[in-house]
């Protein structure tokens, strides 16, 4: 039997961890407007977090969790949050299940 697989509550997850991230108190670097560099959670490198305009927004990361499935990872939506924050824009999601 195949396990269902729910990508929205991957990504809702994943969001959560973003902001969970930031609270801990990692905190991404800018590097310019488009790109972040995120210290790894486990303190063992970083992650580029890079977004771009073509022709629409379109975020990447370089950890193996993006790269492997292709949706916002923590280290994106911890950068999305650390924008809305310098922006004064409130930034919160559900905190995920198990």
């Amino acid at each position: 039997m195949v396990e269902s697989i729910d990508i929205k509550e991957m990504i809702n997850a994943r969001k959560a961890r973003g902001m969970i991230y930031l609270e801990s108190g990692f905190e991404p670097k800018e590097i310019n407007p488009e790109t972040w560099i995120v210290p790894s959670q486990a303190g063992n490198g970083t992650y580029t977090v890079h977004y771009a305009y073509v022709p629409h927004i379109h975020w990447s990361c370089t950890c193996p969790d993006f790269e492997l499935r292709g949706i916002p990872c923590k280290h994106i939506n911890a950068g999305k949050c650390s924008i809305n924050r310098e922006k004064g824009t409130r930034c919160s999601y559900g905190i995920p299940k198990g």
